[in-house]
């Protein structure tokens, strides 16, 4: 062995030795925490719950790296490191990543709720029920301004995870719930300085009698009750919008539900959803605020969950009808079909009926007996493994066949498949066994609900999987139509006469919805492109991208010329007669200005922005009359002209033929002409037929050209 690395091993055995001759417990806390500390582990196979980075470990450092695993890519992992007090997984020579994003925490599920993708889209059928565990991974993120947890198999809203139960301080004094303000009351026991030292700080006089213990303000307990009420009532009424707008059902028929979560609410916040009127207004306790919202959110909550209440009935029953087949001959087999029909009927009154959840729970209790009845529980299992099992090996044969695919995107696609499909039919898993086959296992399913909700997991993870090369080559074509839109938006950005700061926040904006579209490198590999699984889809974020980075360059044009407009109409004040008019124009001309760019900067369509130049034309010819802008416009193109003319004849270079010869020029010049008409009046020709200020200006600013040219 070579002497030095002898000498190390020397160094660090008898360094290991002295820590524990001393004892851990004498070190500083500091060293102790920032001590990486590796545990040594038996090797095992994890599945990424949640993106998860790579990281490296330099010098008592995690340095992030740019690679990325994705949810439901197996790795082996070995030694457990503690650094800064967080916790690793080692899965390579210098390669750690979270032990969180792994192993996950189980919370329950405070309400009925569906699960969403990165983007804030509903995965359709994916019901986590309420109670239920839900394993999440990670940290929180946010998607479009709300906190979610992964959970896997999708992202799970962090407000319908059951809240853990604070730490309860029985120093402090609670409120009486039927009191507006607390009442305040000495200690019962002896009043010693010792015992209220911390209530008896001496302060200064300010004149009157001095006080040996501060005045404790009033808290108005009411008042921030309703404040948070207001808070929680809308949560709980966009929980149910949610469920409602995620349901298979018309369109009209969402919006009755939405309409009627929408009088609840008002029915408790009043007409502007601000609390100041309605039921919270009128409650006069605490424990008034607190009937009132939890009557709300239950009213809420029912509306929304009765829609996905029948939906399931629909799919369970469609679901079970089709598991009668492998039911074995004979009598019970026969009378299946007909016990599902009325199961599902009977249902579907009951829970239209419902006026309470007790009463939702009931007939969903009552349908899942009427199911076991007609179709035994274990023949339903058998027949969502069966079904999982074909649409598993359906979506591996399509992967493997794709020619498109690279052999790492093959990989990546089936390992998701496969943790997807271990979840639902591997009961006890010794490496991966991190809760989520509690939630989603077909066998340890207790309702025919919780075996659908499994299969439909799997087979919707196949499918967005299983991408053919068609779909492929339209992504492809896609990403370079959206790139290209970009490019030409970004042009005419920069291309404009606007301030450098205005075009590179155009620029910023465009970026962004190209980056919400194709991800962080616009390649498609992320973002809604990659998300997307059908050909509508494609074409329909294509569309959306390529008007919105139009309308971008669009809005920046439009807000200069109302800079432009308003400026020439600024001018034209002057050909108004005096008076009150007069003399209010400039501060109507300053308000349409401002009126005019905000809406411009908040159109979200083409229709938007011609609204908002419509508007700010009748602003300014409230502010000026037209005629007077078109009197204003005569006089500029006149004085333009004499100006072009005095040019010519005091310009010492030109001859008299020169200057006769680019006076004629102008005279007979088509803009001049028509911007004026023959009498040269603006009582015809372009400025007489002008609509808009901006037409003025154009032709002002045309006839001004050419007379500079000539």
């Amino acid at each position: 062995m070579n002497k030095n690395n002898l000498y190390k091993k020397l160094i660090v055995s008898l360094s290991g030795a002295a820590l524990l001759t001393v004892g851990l417990s004498q070190m500083p806390n500091n060293v102790l925490n920032n001590m990486p500390v590796e545990v040594s582990a038996a090797k095992k196979t994890k599945v990424i719950g949640a993106n998860s980075a790579i990281y490296r470990l330099k010098g008592k450092k995690m340095v992030k790296t740019s690679t990325v695993l994705k949810v439901g890519k197996k790795v082996r992992v070995s030694n457990k490191k503690t650094v800064k007090g967080k916790v690793y997984y080692k899965i390579g020579k210098n390669q750690y990543i979270k032990a969180v994003n792994v192993d996950g925490k189980k919370r329950k599920a405070a309400k009925k709720t569906v699960l969403y993708t990165r983007k804030g889209k509903v995965i359709k059928n994916s019901k986590i029920v309420k109670g239920q565990k839900v394993t999440i991974y990670g940290a929180a993120v946010t998607i479009k301004g709300k906190k979610y947890y992964s959970t896997r198999l999708g992202y799970i809203k962090a407000s319908t995870l059951a809240k853990k139960k604070p730490v309860v301080n029985n120093d402090v004094e609670k409120p009486n719930e039927n009191n507006t303000t607390p009442t305040n009351k000495p200690d019962s026991g002896n009043n010693t300085a010792s015992a209220n030292n911390s209530n008896s700080t001496s302060v200064p006089s300010t004149g009157g009698s001095s006080s040996t213990s501060p005045s404790v303000p009033t808290v108005d307990y009411v008042k921030a009750a309703k404040d948070q009420a207001v808070e929680d009532i809308k949560k709980a009424q966009d929980d149910a919008v949610n469920l409602v707008k995620s349901s298979p059902l018309a369109d009209d028929e969402k919006q009755t539900a939405v309409n009627q979560i929408e009088d609840i609410v008002k029915a408790a916040l009043g007409e502007q959803k601000d609390g100041k009127s309605g039921a919270i207004n009128d409650a006069k306790t605490v424990a008034d605020v607190k009937k009132v919202v939890d009557e709300t959110k239950a009213k809420c909550e029912l509306v929304g969950n009765q829609i996905v209440s029948n939906d399931l009935v629909k799919q369970e029953g469609d679901f079970v009808k089709d598991s009668v087949a492998k039911m074995d001959d004979g009598d019970a087999k026969t009378a299946a079909p007909d016990k599902i029909a009325k199961a599902v009927k009977a249902a579907n009154d009951a829970i239209t009926s419902a006026k309470s959840q007790a009463d939702l729970d009931k007939a969903e209790a009552d349908f899942q007996n009427a199911l076991n009845d007609a179709v035994p529980f274990a023949k339903q299992q058998e027949y969502a493994k069966d079904t999982i099992n074909s649409a598993v090996t359906d979506a591996k044969t399509a992967i493997n066949n794709d020619t498109t695919l690279s052999k790492d995107e093959k990989d990546e696609a089936i390992s998701e498949i496969d943790a997807v499909s271990d979840a639902a039919l591997v009961a006890h898993k010794d490496d991966t066994n991190d809760g989520d086959n509690v939630s989603h296992n077909i066998y340890d399913a207790k309702t025919t609900s919780d075996i659908l909700s499994s299969v439909n997991m799997v087979l919707a993870t196949c499918k967005a999987r299983q991408t053919d090369s068609s779909l492929k080559e339209q992504k492809d074509s896609a990403i370079k139509e959206i790139n290209q839109a970009a490019d030409d938006a970004i042009h005419t950005v920069t291309s404009s006469s606007a301030s450098t700061e205005n075009k590179q926040a155009a620029v910023d904006r465009i970026n962004a919805i190209v980056k919400n579209a194709l991800g962080e490198q616009k390649d498609g590999l992320t973002g809604d492109i990659h998300d997307a699984m059908s050909a509508d889809e494609i074409n329909t974020i294509k569309e959306q991208v390529t008007k919105s980075c139009e309308l971008e360059g669009k809005k920046l044009a439009s807000s200069e010329l109302v800079s432009q407009v308003s400026d020439f109409a600024s001018k034209s004040v002057a050909k108004m007669d005096d008076g009150d008019a007069k003399t209010a124009a400039p501060d109507k001309i300053a308000k349409a200005v401002k009126d005019a760019k905000d809406a411009i900067a908040n159109a979200k369509s083409q229709a938007d922005l011609d609204k908002a130049e419509a508007d700010f034309q009748s602003a300014l010819n409230d502010a000026v009359p037209f005629a007077k802008q078109q009197a204003y416009t005569v006089d500029s193109i006149n004085n333009a002209v004499k100006a072009a003319k005095d040019r010519i004849k005091n310009d010492g270079l030109l001859t008299d033929s020169d200057k006769e010869e680019k006076l004629a020029q102008i005279d007979s010049n088509a803009v001049v002409k028509a911007a004026l008409g023959e009498q040269k009046d603006g009582t015809s020709g372009d400025v007489h037929d002008a609509t808009t200020t901006n037409d003025l200006l154009l032709i002002q600013n045309s006839v001004i050209t050419v007379c500079d040219r000539i």
